[in-house]
């Protein structure tokens, strides 16, 4: 694969293979990443953030939502990391084989009544089902919505659409 099909995997089906194999393309091992990912994280001012791998796989890895808001603020700038977000599939060349392959981004919100800008998916037992999305509501207002803790796949992406709704129903921008 690609460095550009790796991180494209890591984002759209939350491929955490990729996300490792995207570390040790960089040299790092994962404990070195993680170091580098923490002081990012300082730098941005995320005071409740400890990362000890890159994945996100381990219960010790720890952020609080107002620090993911943060860094998605800072990620969704980036046309790369937008771009890929809000692709429904990607298809990709195995290159030893020439196979292609189609992954469905986890993100099921995706094409829905909600215009979503931006956004990513996680899970974890120990943080359930979590979500971060930019919403553009129907005047180009928008807004990041930060959903941690969710029972289950379905409920995160309910829970979003009710906080969306709640935001676009009850702020006024001017």
């Amino acid at each position: 694969l690609t460095i550009r099909d790796l991180f494209n995997l890591a984002l759209i089906p939350s491929y955490n293979s990729a996300a490792m194999a995207l570390t040790r393309s960089t040299g790092l091992t994962a404990e070195e990443f993680a170091a580098k990912m923490n002081e990012r994280a300082r730098a941005l001012n995320m005071t409740q953030t400890k990362f000890v791998e890159p994945t996100g796989l381990s219960p010790d890895n720890v952020a609080s939502a107002a620090d993911l808001l943060k860094l998605a603020q800072i990620a969704f700038t980036q046309a790369e990391i937008r771009n890929a977000t809000v692709r429904q599939e990607f298809t990709f060349q195995i290159l030893n084989n020439k196979r292609s392959e189609t992954v469905k981004n986890t993100d099921k919100l995706l094409g829905s009544y909600l215009n979503i800008g931006a956004g990513k998916t996680g899970s974890l037992d120990e943080a359930g089902y979590c979500l971060i999305s930019e919403v553009i509501g129907p005047l180009g207002q928008k807004v990041m919505i930060v959903v941690l803790g969710s029972l289950s796949d379905a409920d995160r992406f309910q829970d979003l659409k009710a906080l969306a709704q709640w935001a676009f129903d009850n702020y006024s921008w001017y």
